[in-house]
């Protein structure tokens, strides 16, 4: 294989390799967001790009977010909010060893859950600074006003931190005032008006529920931010909507997110040249697929 043919491999294989390790896609935007990654490089942010795992995403004024992850779980930041990829371990193969830790450091977000939380409970938390929520299988949304505020849509969750668990069925409100007060129940005309507008803005993103997207070979359209369904690949709707089937048809791949035309067009580059490669020369090659080790996540301070 010549150096040119050598270059295109590289690039071909690194296209590869930074879909696989991508942890997942930003679906759609609106307004403006950027992304600090673990090496502390901060970029605007845009639809289709890739957050990887450490990321730190941060949205501006007016802005409202869609991240759409490779198990098919959705989060949408609402604007002025913090937010961190901790820990993002995924397997299509094997969805159940997968595990998910994220923050919320600042403002307020909704939460849907994706394979890895469907299939196995414990292995999802979200930290925020007065409790660490983790899930039913659930559809749920977090504030941080100075207390931490939570409404469930479906499903349940269970706040924790050094004073207890509390759990909130589907329909519930509730509040946590610091990581060393109970969190308690409370009606949603209690919860300060703010929080009442930001909820009612995350409500009304339409998302098909993220496992479904990850099971599924089209996905399932639900309205985008501006309220507008497109179509996404695989049949999947564009926008907020729920994305097409990733490996072996487990894995979610963003609808509106990196094209499957575009992860096609990549692999059939690289099989191009391989094939070129053992018509020149005899080769010979391995296949491994990396192993995930999940790790559990618990509901509880650390």
């Amino acid at each position: 294989m010549g150096s040119y043919a050598r270059t295109l491999a590289a690039v071909a294989m690194a296209f590869l390799a930074s879909v696989a390790l991508a942890a997942g896609t930003v679906e759609s935007i609106s307004g403006n967001a950027e992304v600090q990654a673990r090496d502390g490089k901060v970029v605007p942010l845009t639809t289709h790009q890739p957050i990887d795992d450490g990321a730190t995403v941060k949205t501006g004024r007016g802005s409202l977010l869609v991240l759409r992850f490779d198990d098919g779980h959705t989060m949408v930041l609402a604007e002025n909010t913090e937010f961190r990829v901790e820990e993002y371990r995924f397997e299509a193969a094997k969805p159940e060893a997968g595990n998910i830790v994220f923050s919320l450091l600042k403002g307020a977000l909704r939460s849907i859950t994706g394979l890895i939380g469907e299939r196995n409970h414990q292995n999802f938390a979200l930290r925020a600074p007065q409790a660490t929520i983790g899930i039913r299988g659930t559809d749920f949304m977090a504030a941080l006003a100075n207390n931490m505020y939570v409404s469930v849509t479906s499903g349940s969750i269970a706040a924790a931190n050094a004073a207890g668990t509390v759990t909130f069925a589907a329909g519930a409100t509730g509040m946590v005032a610091s990581s060393t007060a109970l969190a308690a129940a409370i009606p949603a005309t209690a919860l300060p008006g703010t929080v009442v507008t930001t909820f009612a803005q995350l409500s009304n993103v339409g998302l098909a529920a993220g496992s479904a997207a990850g099971t599924s070979s089209s996905g399932s359209g639900g309205a985008g931010i501006d309220g507008t369904p497109g179509a996404g690949p695989g049949g999947g709707a564009g926008g907020a909507g729920a994305g097409g089937a990733g490996a072996a048809g487990a894995g979610a791949a963003a609808a509106g997110g990196i094209s499957a035309a575009a992860i096609s067009a990549g692999a059939l580059a690289a099989a191009a040249l391989a094939a070129s490669a053992s018509s020149s020369s005899p080769s010979t090659s391995s296949s491994t697929t990396p192993g995930t080790t999940g790790t559990t996540g618990t509901t509880g301070t650390r």
